[in-house]
């Protein structure tokens, strides 16, 4: 009983210590610091497990740690990567105790004993390994609770603040980069240096670890030097560094290099590579920093950019959010920089984008019907596909289809094809899946009628880490989910703004500053008008015509009461009232509200004559008169032959014209 109680006395110590940790650096240094108040040991390291490149390294250590100081690989198995595949703790008293496959722990002698635990996450994965040492002494039951117990405590709090971090870096990170990516989307860039001093410095902005950095691009010669941090500018002007020295310098092995796999290297790993020879500024450089992590960032199958980000202070420099936001980073650089290089390939695309787009803000005109915007989009992607590679759609299916659309089929896709058809029948959620030579994809949103769309894409060699191409058309899917989200909004302003017109101009029916059935009239007659006139119906022409009288709004209560209302006031007043909500912009509204009066010889509010005239202001004005003849009892006809009898003092025969043709619908329905 006394045991258990001083085992939970000093686990609770360590737990209310490690509540005070801000960070997870500075809870492995706590326990390396703790563990030997309560544990008779030799030595204590902290070792963090980096899941992204499988590899462990040194972060705290205290007293004997030298026999286990190498920074293993998993595919070492030694003490570490034993622990990290099993996560399980391991305990050796003796040389026996090692387990079979496992590699000597660096000079093991007799007489040495160690207690490896693992720290893991809640899904169970390993965060960190602590590894303790006594020499001539095994461990003691109740050390070995007593460790255990500490372990377990310190990985909740550990996983708690790792996850807080995360979101943290996340979040003060996102807006750079997506602003960064949208920036170089919408102006793909001209000057690849420039890009790469950008992205180098979005790196020291979003990695806390990132101090210097530099960027390198295959050329026929070898890797060239396109971007520095730190370094001196001159290494721009340098020759190649040649294919087989950057390999060796990744140091992971080629086939960890042509899947895309980042790396990091400690300062004893960095001084090991024979050939930290980029040249003499970089060598010398190098051979002081504490941790490097380089991105090969893969583009047409082949690395072709590898991304440096070095710190010169910290061992422990980076972690797997580090990693992920490099990762990112790289490859939304390769995508501006392949998008840059093919700029005038994918013009069209963009073109036909911006024009979809751009008419929503300023034109009625523009296509709000959903169907015709996804079809749209998807025959600019088809025709566009050669700007991302070899590569072909193979098969589409989005809303309002029954079934797949197949797209150059080929046999070998068959299989493939019949395959993803049954996996994903109802999909709910953004995901991307690679093969060998298949690339699908399924964008999940709630702006289109049935939620998605889905795309599957043949391509020689996908590769599971960064390749430029997958984040590409991430880039290009994600700006169609973010206009249809901007169409549909346009489109439900749209109705409310001509809903809120409307019934402003109701209002004045209300009030008695319009003959009853005034607005339903205009709003009968302006299609006819407008298409007549334009050919389509101007969005502003609509409000125009709504909220011509706008201005009587503002006229005093006597005023209103006269017999016969100031046109002249009336419409000064409208325009600044226009004015005023700087909805001047909107010219066929503008022109309504402040011409509506004029006449076509002269004598209006502003003295405006003939052509001067905006067209629809004249339009507007004819269709008042036209309504008022009504309201006072005339027919058709005769409200017709009064408005003739104004022409051309009052309206151009254009303008009597379209009066004919309105009249004649008009009859149809009245």
């Amino acid at each position: 009983m006394e045991d258990w109680l001083s085992v939970r006395e000093a686990t609770s110590q360590v737990s209310k210590t490690l509540q005070k940790a801000k960070s997870t650096d500075e809870i492995e240094a706590l326990l390396v610091e703790l563990i030997p108040k309560f544990v008779d040991v030799d030595g204590v390291a902290a070792i963090r497990h980096i899941k992204h490149i499988g590899k462990t390294f040194m972060s705290h250590t205290y007293g004997i740690y030298e026999q286990f100081k190498h920074n293993y690989t998993d595919d070492d198995m030694g003490l570490t990567g034993y622990i990290i595949k099993y996560k399980v703790p391991l305990f050796i008293n003796r040389k026996s105790d090692i387990p079979k496959g496992v590699k000597e722990v660096g000079t093991y002698e007799e007489g040495e004993h160690y207690a490896v635990i693992p720290l893991l996450d809640s899904s169970g994965e390993v965060m960190l390994v602590i590894m303790t040492v006594k020499v001539g002494r095994p461990f003691t039951p109740k050390e070995i609770t007593t460790l255990r117990s500490m372990v377990i405590q310190a990985g909740i709090i550990y996983e708690r603040i790792y996850l807080k971090a995360r979101m943290e870096k996340f979040r003060k990170s996102s807006t750079l980069i997506a602003d960064f990516a949208s920036y170089h989307t919408d102006n793909p860039p001209d000057n690849i240096v420039n890009l790469a001093k950008e992205t180098l410095h979005l790196c020291k902005d979003t990695i806390k670890g990132a101090e210097y950095g530099s960027l390198l691009m295959l050329t026929e010669d070898g890797f060239r030097f396109i971007g520095v941090m730190g370094y001196s500018e001159e290494l721009l002007k340098k020759p190649p560094i040649p294919y087989e020295h950057q390999l060796r310098w990744y140091g992971f092995g080629e086939n960890r290099w042509k899947q895309g796999i980042p790396r990091i290297l400690g300062h004893e790993e960095i001084l090991k590579r024979d050939n930290v020879n980029y040249d003499v500024e970089v060598g010398k450089a190098i051979e002081r920093a504490q941790s490097t992590l380089g991105i090969p960032i893969i583009v047409g199958g082949k690395v072709k950019y590898f991304l440096n980000i070095d710190n010169f202070t910290t061992p422990a420099a980076f972690d797997d959010v580090d990693i992920d936001i490099a990762m990112l980073i790289g490859n939304i650089f390769a995508s501006s920089a392949e998008i840059g290089k093919h700029y005038q390939e994918i013009l069209t695309h963009v073109e036909l984008i911006k024009t979809l787009s751009a008419p929503h803000f300023d034109s009625p005109s523009a296509t709000t019907d959903m169907r015709n915007i996804i079809d749209i989009f998807i025959k600019s992607l088809i025709d566009n596909m050669k700007v991302l590679g070899p590569s072909h759609i193979f098969a589409i299916h989005y809303p309002m289809q029954s079934d797949w659309v197949q797209i150059y089929p080929e046999e070998d896709d068959i299989e493939m094809f019949n395959l993803i058809k049954k996996i994903d029948t109802s999909p709910t959620e953004n995901s991307i899946y690679i093969s060998p030579k298949h690339l699908y994809v399924t964008w999940f949103t709630r702006s289109l009628t049935h939620g998605y769309i889905k795309i599957l894409v043949t391509k020689k060699d996908f590769l599971p880490h960064g390749d430029w191409w997958t984040t590409a058309l991430q880039l290009i899917l994600d700006y169609f989910v973010s206009f249809v989200k901007i169409v549909t909004q346009a489109r439900n302003m749209r109705y409310m703004a001509r809903s809120v017109a409307f019934h402003v101009g109701k209002l004045l029916e209300d009030i008695n500053l319009e003959p009853r059935g005034h607005m339903e009239f205009m709003k009968k007659v302006s299609p006819i008008i407008a298409k007549q006139t334009w050919g389509d119906i101007p969005e502003d022409f609509i409000y125009g015509l709504y909220l011509h009288d706008i201005g009587k709004i503002m006229l005093t209560g006597k005023e209103r009461q006269n017999s016969g209302i100031d046109t002249n006031k009336h419409v000064v007043l409208g325009s600044q009232l226009i004015e005023a909500t700087g909805l001047d912009y909107l010219l066929h509204l503008s022109n309504i509200v402040k011409y509506h009066h004029e006449k076509a010889l002269g004598g209006g509010p502003f003295g405006l004559k003939g052509s001067d005239i905006p067209r629809e202001a004249e339009i507007v004005g004819m269709l008042c008169h036209f309504h008022h003849l009504l309201s006072k009892g005339l027919s058709l006809e005769e409200a017709l032959r009064v408005i003739h009898s104004h022409s051309p003092s009052h309206y151009s025969m254009f303008a009597v014209d379209n009066l004919k043709l309105i009249l004649e619908v008009y009859k149809d329905g009245h």
